[in-house]
């Protein structure tokens, strides 16, 4: 026994000895780190002006020192091109963009990449802090595409800023990112951002970087009772793509839950990994109480192709929810049950015009197609879609959608569960959302156009030169796009249009042509119509010279970065780092 207690006494004392040990190991590497920074600023503050010392100041983060001690040694030797680039470097530390701007100018080689990239960052982490939201968001854009690490602050502070526009955009493009600091900062928003529409992107962001350490947040947002719909639903997107396996006691559990989010997103769990083996454990949810459970599970079924009891479909289509009738007959549809398919033609004719269109989309989600003519033109407009996406009665698909198109409800795009349609417009005029109802009525025109080029042999000239007279330049280049695509344009045809008197001819050719085939022919004609373009066209052009990523053309990006326009020296600087390592 005596034994026993002495080992556990030398155990104990040893383990004490060990943790002094680390202690004074972590004190002297930190005494001796701190030593040498001393020592470091002693050496140059004795040491005298020079070069070095010059070097040794920014690398100690003492910029304004630097700058004030570079004055007297180029003073002492203005011919120095060394401490002519050392003052370029220095006020690019300090972020001082008119010192700056003057300092590289009056520096000889212009051919220096290393100084050129540190000029133009300096402008864009100095936008970064602008009092503008706008001249912020630049930055913010800049840094997301310089794809550099250089860019990760600016980023970060984007998804922190005041300013709820601009969280949002930071949000949406960090996304893209799998940086981890952008990715704390998302899963950060979703519990402390005062914003709504911040906090739903943040938590499409953490799904889409398939954020493992968010599982816990988004679990807890499914539980929260009371909570809000939307981002339950969006944390169901989220935890689908995080997941990366599932098994039968995990879906059982979601199934008997009492949350109804928990058990939509067994559902979705299940269709997202087309997983067949575990798809009858989603039966019973076919009967739920509450209609978007049912929705989920009777898509998810449908889809997979469970076999279900004849009898839990009969049900269904006598429940008294019309769209619950609607899913069980397409389920039925889809089991090849024929009889399904002329009921759900009834409802094409309902008065409530939201039950014609489920049932028009449910019917184009079917592996039986029907087009007629509708009264409601969307109704056509779906079915015909239908058509043309499973191969049957394409020719009259396609020319029943141009006769749809004609009518000028604003459309968009709209979905219930698995289940899209084309339906009216549902948006309004949102903050930092120019022109949103009609820029998303043409970008699903300009979509479904898209899908005609692909199967048709009709004609698409006449409404493409319509739509290159929109005023929207997105949209005006991608309908230019699809005339290329088919076969209406040609890049040949374009280059002869960069030397055409009309002036707006030639700048709207170099755009295509710079978009399209990043040519550098067009270089000429958009750098020569910068100085006369509108403020607006500018910034389009800029965009344009950066996607070509042409060295030749770093001369006049480093012009433009004596713009009196921020937004335009940004704009310019992200084009230079483009340039630069493309």
């Amino acid at each position: 026994m005596n034994n026993t207690l002495d080992v556990r006494q030398f155990s104990t004392q040893k383990h004490k000895s060990t943790k002094t040990l680390k202690r004074s190991s972590i004190f002297c590497a930190f005494a001796t780190l701190r030593f040498c920074v001393e020592f470091l600023i002693f050496v140059i503050i004795c040491s005298p002006l020079s070069a070095d010392r010059i070097e040794s100041l920014l690398t100690i983060g003492d910029h304004a020192q630097a700058e004030l001690e570079l004055r007297e040694l180029i003073q002492q030797n203005p011919d120095d091109k060394a401490l002519k680039r050392l003052e370029v470097r220095a006020l690019a530390k300090q972020k001082d963009i008119t010192k700056l701007l003057r300092a590289y100018n009056m520096y000889e080689d212009k051919n220096d990449k290393e100084l050129l990239e540190e000029v133009a960052w300096a402008i864009i982490h100095k936008a970064g802090e602008s009092s503008s939201p706008i001249i912020r968001q630049e930055a913010c854009i800049a840094s997301f595409m310089s794809n550099d690490a250089k860019g990760i602050p600016n980023c970060l502070e984007a998804m922190r800023d005041r300013s709820e526009q601009l969280r949002l955009v930071a949000t949406e493009l960090a996304a893209r990112s799998r940086d981890r600091l952008l990715e704390e900062q998302a899963h950060n928003a979703i519990e402390h951002d005062s914003s709504r529409r911040v906090r739903l992107m943040s938590i499409a962001c953490v799904g889409a970087m398939r954020y493992q350490e968010a599982k816990p947040t988004l679990i807890h947002i499914l539980e929260a009772q009371p909570g809000d719909s939307d981002e339950k639903m969006a944390a169901i997107g989220a935890l689908a793509n995080i997941s990366n396996s599932i098994d039968e006691n995990q879906i059982l559990a979601l199934v008997k839950s009492d949350r109804a989010f928990m058990r939509i997103l067994a559902c979705e769990l299940v269709l997202s990994r087309y997983d067949t083996k575990l798809a009858p454990l989603l039966i019973p949810l076919m009967n739920d109480t509450v209609y978007d459970v049912r929705m989920a599970a009777i898509q998810c079924l449908g889809t997979l192709g469970t076999a279900v009891h004849p009898d839990v479909l009969h049900a269904l289509s006598l429940h008294p929810d019309i769209k619950t009738k609607i899913l069980a007959h397409w389920f039925s549809l889809r089991a090849g049950n024929a009889h399904s398919f002329d009921a759900l033609q009834n409802y094409l004719l309902h008065s409530d015009r939201s039950i014609r269109l489920f049932a028009a989309s449910a019917l184009s989600h079917s592996p039986k197609q029907h087009l007629e003519h509708y009264n409601d033109p969307l109704v056509t407009l779906n079915l015909s879609l239908g058509c043309i996406w499973n191969r049957q009665h394409v020719q009259k698909a396609v020319q029943a959608v141009l006769e749809a198109l004609v009518d000028k409800t604003r459309l968009s795009s709209q979905s219930a569960g698995i289940f899209s349609f084309i339906g009216p417009t549902t948006h309004t005029h949102v903050g930092g959302y120019a022109r949103l109802p009609e820029s998303e009525d043409l970008r699903v025109r300009l979509e479904l156009y898209s899908m005609l080029a692909c199967c048709s042999t009709v004609s698409l000239k006449e409404p493409m030169q319509r739509f290159l007279q929109d005023h929207t330049w997105g949209i005006t280049a991608q309908s230019a796009s699809l005339m290329m695509q088919e076969n209406l344009l040609y890049l040949d045809e374009l280059e002869p249009l960069l030397e055409d008197p009309r002036h707006e001819v030639a700048l709207q050719a170099a755009f295509l042509l710079a978009m399209y085939a990043q040519d550098e022919k067009a270089l000429h004609v958009l750098e020569q119509s910068f100085d006369t373009a509108p403020r607006n066209m500018k910034e389009f052009i800029l965009f344009a010279i950066s996607t070509i990523g042409s060295k030749s053309a770093l001369p006049f990006l480093c012009r433009v970065l004596s713009e009196p326009s921020e937004s335009l020296r940004v704009s310019a600087a992200r084009g230079i780092l483009i340039c630069l390592y493309r």
